[in-house]
Protein backbone atom coordinates (compact mmCIF):
# COMPACT_ATOMS: atom_id res chain seq x y z
CA UNK A 1 0.00 0.00 0.00
CA UNK A 2 1.29 3.21 -0.84
CA UNK A 3 0.67 6.47 0.17
CA UNK A 4 0.15 9.44 -2.05
CA UNK A 5 1.55 12.25 0.36
CA UNK A 6 4.68 9.83 0.96
CA UNK A 7 5.65 8.94 -2.29
CA UNK A 8 5.12 13.05 -3.05
CA UNK A 9 7.16 14.10 -0.48
CA UNK A 10 10.16 11.36 -1.06
CA UNK A 11 10.17 12.13 -4.62
CA UNK A 12 10.51 15.89 -3.78
CA UNK A 13 13.65 15.26 -1.16
CA UNK A 14 14.78 13.08 -4.14
CA UNK A 15 17.85 14.86 -5.74
CA UNK A 16 19.07 14.10 -8.94
CA UNK A 17 23.31 15.07 -10.00
CA UNK A 18 23.09 16.95 -13.87
CA UNK A 19 24.39 14.51 -15.47
CA UNK A 20 22.34 11.85 -14.03
CA UNK A 21 19.62 14.13 -15.04
CA UNK A 22 20.64 14.35 -18.52
CA UNK A 23 21.47 11.18 -18.93
CA UNK A 24 17.74 10.19 -17.83
CA UNK A 25 16.22 12.76 -19.75
CA UNK A 26 18.19 11.29 -22.71
CA UNK A 27 17.11 7.66 -22.63
CA UNK A 28 13.28 8.72 -21.32
CA UNK A 29 13.42 11.06 -25.16
CA UNK A 30 15.07 7.35 -26.74
CA UNK A 31 12.39 5.48 -24.92
CA UNK A 32 9.91 7.44 -26.02
CA UNK A 33 10.42 8.86 -29.73
CA UNK A 34 11.80 6.43 -32.05
CA UNK A 35 12.66 6.40 -36.07
CA UNK A 36 10.04 4.77 -37.94
CA UNK A 37 11.38 1.69 -39.63
CA UNK A 38 11.04 0.44 -43.17
CA UNK A 39 7.91 -1.40 -42.74
CA UNK A 40 6.54 1.07 -40.47
CA UNK A 41 6.67 3.57 -42.95
CA UNK A 42 4.66 1.68 -45.50
CA UNK A 43 2.00 1.12 -42.82
CA UNK A 44 1.92 4.84 -42.13
CA UNK A 45 1.50 5.18 -46.01
CA UNK A 46 -1.23 3.14 -46.39
CA UNK A 47 -3.02 4.72 -43.75
CA UNK A 48 -2.61 8.10 -45.42
CA UNK A 49 -4.16 6.02 -48.93
CA UNK A 50 -6.68 4.36 -46.95
CA UNK A 51 -7.94 7.58 -44.87
CA UNK A 52 -8.38 9.52 -48.05
CA UNK A 53 -9.66 6.86 -49.68
CA UNK A 54 -12.40 7.01 -46.83
CA UNK A 55 -12.64 10.26 -47.36
CA UNK A 56 -13.58 10.45 -51.04
CA UNK A 57 -15.82 7.52 -50.57
CA UNK A 58 -17.66 8.21 -47.73
CA UNK A 59 -18.03 12.01 -49.20
CA UNK A 60 -19.28 10.86 -52.68
CA UNK A 61 -21.60 8.47 -50.98
CA UNK A 62 -23.17 11.07 -48.61
CA UNK A 63 -23.22 13.54 -51.86
CA UNK A 64 -25.17 10.94 -53.83
CA UNK A 65 -27.02 9.67 -51.07
CA UNK A 66 -28.95 12.76 -49.54
CA UNK A 67 -31.97 12.56 -51.40
CA UNK A 68 -32.47 9.31 -50.52
CA UNK A 69 -31.28 8.47 -46.82
CA UNK A 70 -32.63 10.38 -43.43
CA UNK A 71 -30.50 13.05 -42.55
CA UNK A 72 -28.63 11.31 -40.04
CA UNK A 73 -27.50 8.79 -42.18
CA UNK A 74 -26.26 10.91 -44.72
CA UNK A 75 -24.13 12.55 -41.44
CA UNK A 76 -22.98 9.18 -40.48
CA UNK A 77 -21.32 9.24 -44.14
CA UNK A 78 -19.74 12.76 -43.70
CA UNK A 79 -18.64 11.91 -40.16
CA UNK A 80 -16.80 8.59 -41.41
CA UNK A 81 -15.69 11.09 -44.22
CA UNK A 82 -14.22 13.51 -41.80
CA UNK A 83 -12.68 10.56 -39.69
CA UNK A 84 -10.23 9.42 -42.45
CA UNK A 85 -9.27 12.62 -43.56
CA UNK A 86 -8.37 13.47 -39.66
CA UNK A 87 -6.54 9.44 -39.30
CA UNK A 88 -4.91 10.33 -43.05
CA UNK A 89 -3.82 13.73 -41.47
CA UNK A 90 -1.89 12.56 -38.18
CA UNK A 91 -0.95 9.38 -40.23
CA UNK A 92 0.79 11.75 -42.73
CA UNK A 93 2.44 13.67 -39.66
CA UNK A 94 3.89 10.76 -38.28
CA UNK A 95 5.56 9.59 -41.87
CA UNK A 96 6.76 13.38 -42.28
CA UNK A 97 8.44 13.60 -39.06
CA UNK A 98 9.73 10.18 -39.67
CA UNK A 99 9.84 8.74 -35.91
CA UNK A 100 6.98 7.84 -33.85
CA UNK A 101 6.31 10.17 -30.43
CA UNK A 102 4.88 6.91 -28.71
CA UNK A 103 2.51 8.30 -25.99
CA UNK A 104 1.71 11.25 -28.56
CA UNK A 105 1.15 9.73 -31.75
CA UNK A 106 -0.68 6.97 -30.20
CA UNK A 107 -2.74 9.11 -28.15
CA UNK A 108 -3.86 10.90 -31.23
CA UNK A 109 -4.65 7.90 -33.19
CA UNK A 110 -6.48 6.16 -29.50
CA UNK A 111 -8.55 9.41 -29.11
CA UNK A 112 -9.79 9.77 -32.91
CA UNK A 113 -11.07 6.45 -33.09
CA UNK A 114 -12.62 6.55 -29.62
CA UNK A 115 -14.55 9.52 -30.87
CA UNK A 116 -15.31 8.21 -34.08
CA UNK A 117 -16.47 4.90 -32.66
CA UNK A 118 -18.84 6.84 -30.19
CA UNK A 119 -20.31 9.65 -32.27
CA UNK A 120 -21.19 6.25 -34.89
CA UNK A 121 -22.96 4.72 -32.03
CA UNK A 122 -24.97 7.94 -30.90
CA UNK A 123 -26.15 7.76 -34.52
CA UNK A 124 -26.67 4.14 -34.64
CA UNK A 125 -28.68 4.28 -31.56
CA UNK A 126 -30.71 7.69 -32.81
CA UNK A 127 -31.13 6.09 -36.66
CA UNK A 128 -31.83 2.57 -35.24
CA UNK A 129 -34.97 3.99 -32.50
CA UNK A 130 -36.66 6.05 -35.67
CA UNK A 131 -36.90 2.62 -37.60
CA UNK A 132 -40.53 1.87 -38.83
CA UNK A 133 -39.14 -2.12 -38.34
CA UNK A 134 -38.46 -1.96 -34.86
CA UNK A 135 -36.36 -5.58 -35.57
CA UNK A 136 -34.13 -4.37 -37.94
CA UNK A 137 -33.89 -1.26 -35.92
CA UNK A 138 -32.49 -2.95 -32.80
CA UNK A 139 -30.26 -5.36 -35.07
CA UNK A 140 -28.44 -2.15 -36.16
CA UNK A 141 -28.03 -0.80 -32.88
CA UNK A 142 -26.84 -4.43 -31.67
CA UNK A 143 -24.08 -4.76 -34.30
CA UNK A 144 -23.10 -1.15 -33.78
CA UNK A 145 -22.74 -2.17 -30.15
CA UNK A 146 -20.37 -5.02 -31.03
CA UNK A 147 -18.19 -3.36 -33.36
CA UNK A 148 -17.95 -0.18 -32.57
CA UNK A 149 -17.21 0.02 -28.94
CA UNK A 150 -15.71 -3.44 -29.08
CA UNK A 151 -12.99 -1.73 -31.48
CA UNK A 152 -12.93 0.96 -28.98
CA UNK A 153 -12.69 0.06 -26.19
CA UNK A 154 -9.97 -2.56 -26.94
CA UNK A 155 -8.08 0.48 -28.54
CA UNK A 156 -8.56 2.67 -25.69
CA UNK A 157 -7.68 -0.26 -22.95
CA UNK A 158 -4.29 -1.00 -25.64
CA UNK A 159 -3.41 2.90 -24.91
CA UNK A 160 -4.27 2.90 -21.07
CA UNK A 161 -2.05 -0.17 -20.60
CA UNK A 162 0.74 1.13 -23.28
CA UNK A 163 0.85 4.25 -21.21
CA UNK A 164 1.29 2.74 -17.79
CA UNK A 165 3.90 0.32 -19.63
CA UNK A 166 5.64 3.36 -20.39
CA UNK A 167 5.97 5.11 -16.84
CA UNK A 168 7.07 2.07 -15.19
CA UNK A 169 9.91 2.05 -17.67
CA UNK A 170 10.84 5.13 -16.92
CA UNK A 171 10.58 4.55 -13.30
CA UNK A 172 12.95 1.85 -13.70
CA UNK A 173 15.39 3.59 -15.66
CA UNK A 174 15.80 6.53 -13.14
CA UNK A 175 16.64 3.77 -10.39
CA UNK A 176 18.83 2.13 -12.69
CA UNK A 177 20.47 4.84 -12.93
CA UNK A 178 20.86 5.89 -9.90
CA UNK A 179 22.11 2.96 -8.93
CA UNK A 180 24.60 2.76 -11.83
CA UNK A 181 25.77 6.59 -10.23
CA UNK A 182 25.94 5.16 -6.87
CA UNK A 183 28.38 2.18 -8.11
CA UNK A 184 30.25 4.95 -9.80
CA UNK A 185 30.36 6.96 -6.46
CA UNK A 186 31.70 4.16 -4.47
CA UNK A 187 34.33 2.85 -6.96
CA UNK A 188 35.60 6.54 -7.16
CA UNK A 189 35.33 6.29 -3.22
CA UNK A 190 33.90 9.95 -3.19
CA UNK A 191 31.09 10.70 -0.45
CA UNK A 192 27.42 10.28 -1.62
CA UNK A 193 25.70 13.65 -2.11
CA UNK A 194 22.99 14.33 -0.07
Amino acid sequence: MSDPELREALLAREQLSPALKARHEQEVRKMMVRPLKWYERIAYACGCVLGLSFFGIFSWVGVHASNTLPPLAVAGFFLTALFGLAFAAVAFLVLRAGKLRVLRDEGLFTGLVWMFMVLMMTLFLVLGQEMEDTAKGTQMILIGLVFFVTFGVVGLLQYRIHQTESRVREAVLRVELQVAELAERLNLGSPPCR
